[in-house]
């Protein structure tokens, strides 16, 4: 079946030489994973559009595990988040922390409209970087449900940790 999704890109990487490996947080259908067949070798195809933070727009054929996409259109870039290591730190810190929530195939839209919220944030030059990544903490702390009542925002880590099993590295600063 052929479908448009919209999704934010959380990882992009070549695979079989001249393919890409695309993966999306989206709001109806949670991660998933395109296969964009020779997007590797075409500089015309995908370029510059499959990019980590990048919220695209792609057409597909839904199948079992990787989503064949004919088409990809970039629907807001957040050029903001790129002009400064800061920023991309705190964003690839977001990604990270979602990619290890989530599951494939499991749609979750209050985690993709967190992930939104928090890079349009980082996206404009008003909101203070070390603000925007406490309040993503907190809030995903709380969507999850996994907050004790004496929950600090230092403790996000452990509390992470304790939910995935998986360890957080915070971002680097400079």
């Amino acid at each position: 079946m052929r479908l448009k999704v919209s999704g934010i890109v959380l990882s992009s990487s070549v695979i079989f030489e001249r393919d890409k490996r695309i993966e999306l947080l989206t709001q109806s259908h949670g991660r998933v994973t395109l296969l964009g067949k020779g997007g590797a070798a075409s500089k015309k195809r995908f370029a510059g559009r499959v990019e980590p933070t990048t919220l695209v727009e792609a057409s597909v054929m839904r199948s079992g595990g990787m989503w064949p996409v004919t088409d990809c259109t970039v629907i807001e870039a957040f050029p903001k988040i790129r002009e400064e290591f800061n920023r991309i730190s705190i964003a690839m810190y977001l990604i990270n922390l979602v990619r290890k929530i989530t599951v494939d195939h499991q749609p979750h839209p209050e985690l993709y409209l967190l992930l939104l919220d928090g890079l349009q944030r980082l996206g404009k030059s008003g909101d203070a970087l070390d603000v925007v990544k406490q309040s993503f903490e907190d809030r995903l702390v709380a969507l999850e449900g996994i907050a004790s009542p004496e929950y600090q925002s230092f403790h996000f880590s452990h509390c992470f940790a304790e939910y995935t099993g998986c360890t957080v590295t915070p971002p680097v600063m400079i």
